[in-house]
């Protein structure tokens, strides 16, 4: 799969979700939305918990490639007074937050496949713990992803 497009971009990493047997939900957007009423209210909530919350990135063009520089969240909801179940949640969204970046360590470095580079030393997690009112936990990894051009060009739009 390449990534030509903000929609692949977006259905990559819907795709990775899907795939898992680890995170239920995918959600996206900027930072408003992950702290909006819809994702941290649990009795309005549509959101599927655990979930992956991935950040519009930011896009730089060098030379001969893109990067895309956004943040890729885990986020599970537990009760702000279960202090063994926040334990537990934040050691699953860790982890699966680690699955999802072997995941693209494993993309980058596909023989024959290469259609990305992601910079895992840039990928440090930070926990985040309670954002704002609700009972959503977990960890964030900033993500920096390098395409080449040629990846991104479409044929189809070139005579």
């Amino acid at each position: 799969m390449f990534i030509r497009s903000f929609s692949e971009y977006l259905g990559y990493f819907r795709q990775l979700v899907e795939s898992s047997t680890f995170v239920d939900g995918f959600e996206h957007g900027g930072a408003e939305k992950i702290i909006s009423e819809r994702l941290v209210h649990s009795t309005r909530s549509e959101a599927e918990y655990p979930l992956m919350f991935l950040e519009w990135p930011e896009v730089f063009l060098s030379k001969d490639t893109v990067v895309l520089v956004g943040g890729m969240v885990i986020l599970d909801k537990v009760p702000k007074d279960d202090w063994p179940a926040q334990d537990i949640a934040m050691d699953q969204t860790l982890n699966a937050m680690l699955e999802f970046l072997k995941h693209l360590i494993k993309d980058s470095q596909g023989i024959g496949k290469k259609f990305l580079h992601f910079d895992v030393e840039k990928a440090i997690c930070q926990p985040l713990d309670s954002l704002t009112i609700d009972e959503a936990l977990g960890w964030r990894a900033e993500l920096n992803l390098t395409i080449p051009f040629s990846n991104c060009l479409d044929p189809l739009k070139w005579r």
